[in-house]
């Protein structure tokens, strides 16, 4: 073997080698991103493990306060009392405080969930009803006062956070399976009669 060859046989085994390593790095950062990816995953999933306890933490550390601000006030479905409630604020400075004390509650509350504090997936299914009810009723006062006070944002945060259940909510509902009225056809799941109890 004369040294031309050698040289090439020694260049041919450095390549390889090159080749080899060069493998082996990018197998090795595979295994790198992929561990990075499922630490990633985990954190994330902590992440939002601990939001949502947090969220019902805060209800549940909060539900003594809750019940005593609506207490005092009349039902959301009660459409003439809540009408007789609002024309008595204008001449019952107590009720009219009480009111924004109940008011300002849910606003503090939504900022909390609408900048991502607390979980809009556990709100939704614990209060979704309660605060789509409180934007409806109140509106019509909300928009008063910001007129005559000029505020235009007064509780804008709930009426944001609403907004937001009623799209959810409405997705969910579409998401239910549907059912044929008995003696219409094939059964195709079932429906609740009364699914609005059953979201929140």
């Amino acid at each position: 073997m004369t040294a031309e060859h050698l040289s090439v046989w020694i260049a041919s085994g450095s390549l390889l080698v090159n080749i080899a390593f060069l493998g082996f790095l990018v197998v090795q950062v595979r295994l790198l991103k992929r561990q990075l990816d499922q630490a990633n995953e985990a954190t994330d999933a902590e992440r939002l493990r601990v939001q949502k306890q947090a969220t019902l933490e805060f209800m549940a550390n909060t539900l003594q306060r809750r019940q005593e601000l609506a207490a005092e006030m009349p039902s959301e479905t009660d459409t003439k009392q809540v009408e007789h409630f609002l024309e008595l604020l204008r001449t019952d400075p107590k009720k009219l405080r009480h009111v924004y004390n109940y008011l300002n509650y849910y606003e503090h509350f939504a900022v909390g969930v609408n900048s991502g504090v607390f979980n809009i997936d556990v709100v939704e299914r614990a209060s979704a009803t309660v605060i789509i009810r409180i934007d409806d009723t109140y509106r019509p006062f909300v928009n008063r006062i910001k007129a005559e006070e000029n505020h235009p944002f007064m509780y804008d945060e709930i009426a944001r956070l609403a907004a937001t259940l009623r799209v959810r909510r409405g997705l969910r509902l579409a998401s239910l399976p549907q059912q044929t009225p008995p003696g219409d056809g094939a059964v195709l799941g079932t429906r609740p009669e009364r699914a609005e109890a059953q979201v929140g």
